[in-house]
């Protein structure tokens, strides 16, 4: 290859990658898009409220007021889940879990001739019991309460269904422990209460208000008519000199 030649294959080479380049700048500069940018839809922001609305339907109803409205019957048929790995009678053998009979109120990991994982037996040594809230966490999650539990049961995650079952333990003693009292009904109670007060009180004002005016209204009129009353002795007096004074003058005539 001579010189000439070596010279039309370096330009034929470089007039390509110029052609290349110079079509890739006018393509990009034609089609250019903003980076990021694409198909698809606008979503909508939530109106105001919308949280708000969210936030009540995650609202859970107070334990005590499910245990109100709980039933033990009902339980017995939750408590059949239950049965193959504990016994609920008095005195009942442990089975693969501890005889729940008289669980209310015990102290959490210190049934007899069980053996229980370490954080419940840590539990234990800190003195914490089953509340009717202990057992109602335990039972909608075990290993959320107890992450080394041996329990291997999901848990129950219909809360009707905890307080049904709940409400079957606590007939599993001879001195039952009675369920929480419903915190928010006395609070509605005392609302009801204050407000009956607040009614009468104004009741009570407005009679008051109402009877003083018409005894003001009824202090004018005595006070009008008392000024003839006092006058009518003063115009007899005046008139009684003028008689006698008429009389004597016919008298003298």
């Amino acid at each position: 290859m001579n010189r000439i030649d070596l010279e039309k294959f370096f330009g034929a080479a470089l007039g390509t990658l110029v052609f290349v380049f110079a079509v890739g700048f006018l393509s990009e500069a034609i089609y250019h898009t903003d980076a990021g940018a694409g198909g698809g839809y606008t979503l909508e922001e939530p109106e105001e409220g919308g949280a708000a609305v969210a936030e009540v339907e995650e609202e859970t109803v107070p334990l005590a007021d499910l245990l109100v409205a709980a039933s033990a019957e009902d339980g017995m048929d939750v408590v059949k889940k239950c049965s193959a790995c504990h016994s609920f009678e008095e005195g009942g053998a442990n089975k693969v879990g501890p005889g729940l009979y008289g669980i209310v109120g015990r102290t959490i990991g210190a049934h007899e001739g069980f053996t229980y994982s370490d954080d419940l037996a840590a539990k234990g040594a800190e003195g914490q019991v089953w509340t009717y809230e202990a057992l109602n966490a335990f039972l909608e999650d075990p290993k959320g309460f107890a992450a080394g539990t041996k329990m291997s049961f999901a848990g129950l995650r219909k809360e009707t269904d905890r307080a049904d079952l709940l409400a079957y333990l606590q007939t599993l003693d001879a001195n039952p422990v009675p369920f929480p009292a419903a915190e928010e009904a006395a609070v509605v109670d005392e609302e009801d209460v204050n407000a009956d007060a607040t009614s009468t009180e104004e009741m009570t004002e407005e009679t008051t208000s109402e009877e003083a005016a018409p005894a003001t209204e009824e202090a004018a009129p005595v006070e009008e008519e008392a000024t003839p009353v006092e006058e009518a002795p003063a115009a007899t007096e005046e008139e009684a000199p003028a008689a006698e004074e008429t009389t004597s003058e016919d008298t003298s005539n």
